[in-house]
């Protein structure tokens, strides 16, 4: 790595030097023969990526082109805004240029020095200027628009604008979601802050620009939140199928769909979510187990899929594959989709409901299907429902729960195991706030924290202990903290105060998230969520919404309806593809990158080429902010260049472009650039001259460097924009290093391809592979690695497999013995969380600790020592870790309160130098 990286380095600074000081080094006799026409080609480089200024080619004018110094005399030439040419003799020249407005106000200059006229003909030489201007030499006007969508209506905007440092507030003309500002400021740099604000007062999402003010021209800046500032906010799983609502008002869904439950208007099984038809406005979603339910803002409720009982309420039995309005309904405040009917409570305190009533579920007293809404009897105060399997529940407004319907297993609670057609009182709740309603078991959350169930309990559901059945309300063991809860089948969840999730009942699809398959009595924890907000679950599987905004998932998984892109049951938590806020970090040889959640890229360290996104080659020992990003989900780091993934989709680069790296079409970027024809990545992982990026329907994009065919398109050609990987159709995760790849498979196997010197491709050989190869061994895969010249597999059991160069041991196995296919990792039996770097390696255990492991001379290991290991040591001081990135010789780790510890050699990240023990960089993601 650092060998190839000062070839990088040499090239560029080559490259650098001619590109400009483009001047031919021939000598001249000096002689006066006469004039030779020289042409000077005049071109501008733009300090700045950003839109709201034009670019500089439109706004000068004119060139002033001057002969400084040289033997000819000549008079200052002007041209327009295109090259000049000049009669000199022969000798060696200064020039000076100056890029000048309609005004005639210079806002650009510069200068060509040492350049040779040649004897034998004419020379062409190009200028490239930068923008120049003092603040004070004239103003500008400046137009400021704000836009929010009609979903963030009820949200308030604030903004401040000046230079850095003394910011005010400016005085926004509202127009309806718009927001104007005109004002006139000097010449001269500005930063640019937009607030968005709840009901509250709470900022939920920040977006900040710098702006350039010039003499004489308008700039005009537009700030619009929109949909990729949506996070997560509700999730509901039903039979095999997911819903969760955006904070933009619209419902993705994925899972089973034979019944067109997930309203896409199809009948198309979904592994990843996809948007429900025509919905924009839905403030909850309830999973039946093969119909769906959205309640919208005015009260009105759509539904669709299955209809064979009129669950839809739309007065017919006919399955809807898009959303239908339930006539009659246009105050509803909540709604409640169970197997085969439906509930909504109306503004008034009354409850409705619809579909199958053969045991009463509809509670009119009667045992008769509707097809449409009817009134559940005797109810005026109900705030919540919960329909199960052929039985209700609603909590009413006094703390008391009523139930109605089946009640074989003693699922109502109210002592007996009889039917009731009409509300019954559950025996001994008086101060229950949340209620829910599984199969065959009910939960009740009360004010004190605590959670008391109630019905079937085979499988130690009710999580009291026993397994005994309860007619009447039992307490859950070792819940007082408790905050939301959901019944699923024959499990239960709950989030504690801590965002904890614990589980219990039963497990044989791993619906517990406890990486085994054993059933539970009592309340356990789920491994690796520390940060839940909701949790959701129906039959046999289970959600979790994170703080972040991003959603995970585990258990049964047949119809895809985990939502990671495959069908592979999984007995931890695993990430829902395409809705995250994504708060990463990562890291490379000399800087680092962190995602912020406001969509921003915060970078430090070394400053080469770019590589911080800022504009500048400034070596940061802070973190800055890669310019122009608000609304990033990941960051990959690669050698010289950099990725980061936006919340629509498209890719941003930066960096320089020696081997096409960029994919860009442009020799290098001051500050992200788009890559050139993604828009619907949800992955991305850099190497060190080449990018691979996942795309949503399980394909692989590459472009770069191709030398040992790391790009997976059979060729060793490099490629200046994106290419497909051969062969791969149902990927769900990446990983790229310096000159090998990975990539995860939907049914839990690695691929690789690219050098093998080390065996690091895992398939047994030393071959290297321009097409993806099978990695010996793994079929039970839930994370991947890539390393300099190794590589690492989390795999659904918690353990670690590692294969390729062990030296100093950073395959974990206790030899330094090069392993052609993998080998356990030892002593690690809960990891949640692997990263490869360039000779050692790192993990997050379910605790919260991290374990490190290979090469430490830098104190990358965190052990507080310099030693190297061949086995997994502990990294002293951490307990609260979500994910770590390991680079060349320093470790980072994202904490779950959002802030970030790191441990190494961090000469450039301004932490002091070979720090063997973790230390805080004072940045919190969550900012």
């Amino acid at each position: 790595m650092k060998t190839v990286k000062h070839i990088v380095r040499l090239l560029f600074a080559a490259v650098t030097i001619f590109l400009f000081v483009s001047c031919p080094q021939v000598l001249t006799n000096g002689k006066k023969i006469g004039p030779i026409s020289v042409s000077l080609q005049l071109s501008t480089h733009s300090n700045s990526s950003r839109t709201i200024f034009p670019s500089f080619e439109e706004n000068i004018d004119s060139y002033y082109v001057t002969v400084s110094d040289g033997p000819s005399t000549v008079d200052p030439v002007e041209t327009g805004n295109s090259s000049v040419t000049i009669d000199l003799l022969p000798g060696t020249y200064t020039f000076a240029v100056s890029g000048r407005n309609s005004e005639g106000i210079e806002i650009a200059v510069g200068s060509l020095s040492g350049c040779l006229v040649e004897t034998s003909g004419s020379n062409s030489f190009s200028i490239t200027i930068a923008p120049t201007f003092t603040p004070g030499n004239g103003n500008g006007d400046f137009d400021l628009t704000i836009s929010t969508p009609s979903y963030f209506s009820n949200y308030s905007v604030e903004a401040q604008f000046g230079p850095t440092g003394s910011l005010t507030d400016l005085s926004l003309t509202e127009n309806e979601t718009s927001f104007t500002f005109s004002g006139q400021y000097s010449t001269g740099n500005y930063l640019l802050i937009v607030r968005l604000k709840d009901s509250g007062g709470t900022v939920v999402r920040t977006k900040s620009e710098s702006v350039q003010i010039w003499a004489g021209y308008p700039t005009n800046a537009t700030i619009a939140f929109t949909r990729q500032d949506v996070m997560m906010i509700d999730i509901s799983a039903g039979e095999s199928h997911s819903l969760a609502l955006c904070s933009d008002g619209t419902v993705k869904a994925w899972g089973n769909n034979w019944w067109g439950q997930l309203g896409d208007g199809t009948w198309t099984d979904r592994t990843s979510p996809v948007n429900v038809a025509a919905i924009t406005n839905a403030v909850t979603v309830s999973a039946g187990f093969r119909h769906s339910l959205a309640l919208l803002s005015d009260g009105s409720v759509l539904a669709w899929g299955s209809n064979n009982f009129g669950q839809l309420g739309d007065g017919t039995s006919t399955e809807r594959e898009s959303p239908v309005t339930i006539p009659g309904i246009g105050n509803a405040i909540a709604v409640s989709a169970g197997s085969n009917h439906s509930l909504a409570v109306l503004s008034d305190g009354s409850v409705v409901a619809w579909g199958w009533n053969n045991y009463g579920q509809l509670g009119n007293g009667t045992t008769v299907t509707s097809t449409s809404p009817i009134i559940v009897t005797g109810i005026t105060n109900a705030i919540a429902v919960s329909a199960g399997n052929d039985y209700s529940l609603a909590l009413l407004s006094d703390g008391s729960t009523v139930a109605w319907g089946y009640n074989y297993y003693g699922q109502l609670g109210d002592g007996t195991g009889t039917n009731q057609y009409t509300p019954v009182f559950v025996q001994g709740v008086t101060e229950a706030t949340t209620i829910s309603a599984g199969d065959t078991h009910s939960l009740a959350l009360l004010s004190d924290g605590s959670v008391i169930a109630w019905g079937k309990n085979d499988y130690g559901q009710l999580g009291d202990g026993t397994k005994q059945t309860r007619y009447a309300p039992a307490t859950v063991l070792n819940l007082t903290n408790a905050r939301v809860i959901a019944a699923g089948g024959n499990h239960s969840l709950a989030v504690l105060s801590d965002g904890s999730v614990v589980s219990w009942g039963y497990n044989f699809y791993g619906q517990l998230g406890v990486n085994n398959n054993t059933d539970s009595a009592i309340p356990i924890t789920v491994q690796g969520v520390n940060e839940a907000i909701a949790v959701a679950t129906k039959k046999d599987f289970s959600l979790a919404i994170l703080s972040d905004g991003s959603v995970v998932s585990w258990g049964y998984n047949y119809f895809g309806q985990l939502g990671n892109g495959g069908k592979t049951d999984f007995s931890t938590p695993a990430s829902v593809q395409g809705i995250t806020s994504s708060i990463n970090v990562s890291i490379n040889s000399d800087n680092s990158f962190a995602v912020l959640s406001n969509g921003s890229i915060a970078a430090w360290g070394k400053n080469t080429s770019w590589k911080l996104g800022d504009g500048t080659t400034i070596d940061r020992a802070t973190p800055v902010a890669a310019s122009g990003i608000t609304n990033a989900v990941a960051v990959s780091a690669g050698s010289t260049h950099n990725l980061g993934l936006l919340s629509s989709g498209d890719i941003v680069t930066w960096g320089t472009n020696f081997y096409c790296d960029l994919g860009t079409g442009s020799s290098f970027a001051f500050t992200p650039t788009s890559v050139l024809g993604i828009t619907d990545a949800i992955a991305i992982s850099a190497g060190s001259c080449f990018s691979l990026a996942l795309i949503s329907g399980g394909t692989i994009a590459a472009w770069g460097y191709n030398y040992y065919g790391v790009l997976g398109d059979g060729s060793t050609t490099n490629r200046d924009a994106p290419v497909t990987v051969q062969g791969i159709t149902n990927a769900i995760a990446i990983s790229a290093n310096v000159n090998h790849s990975l990539a995860l498979l939907s049914d839990g196997s690695v691929v690789a391809w690219g050098n093998n010197s080390y065996g690091q491709l895992g398939d047994g050989t030393a071959t290297t592979r321009t097409i993806p190869v099978s990695v010996q061994g793994i079929a039970n895969a839930i994370a991947i690695s890539a390393g300099y010249s190794h590589s690492l597999a989390l795999l659904a059991d918690g353990t670690i497999v590692a294969w390729g160069d062990n030296y100093c041991g950073k395959l974990g196995d206790g030899t330094t013995t090069t392993r052609y296919t993998p080998v356990p990792v030892q002593g690690i039996a809960t990891a949640t969380s692997v990263s490869a770097g360039d000779s050692h390696s790192l993990a997050v255990l379910s605790n919260g600790s991290v374990v490190a492991w290979g090469y430490n001379l830098g104190g990358q290991l965190g052990d507080g020592t310099t030693t190297y290991r061949l086995t997994p040591v502990s990294v002293q001081g951490i307990t609260n870790a979500t994910t770590v990135s390991a680079g060349s010789s320093h470790s980072l780790a994202v904490l779950s309160d959002g802030t970030i510890s790191a441990w190494g050699n961090y000469y450039y990240l301004g932490l002091g130098l070979d720090d063997v023990m973790p230390h805080s960089i004072g940045l919190n993601l969550y900012q």
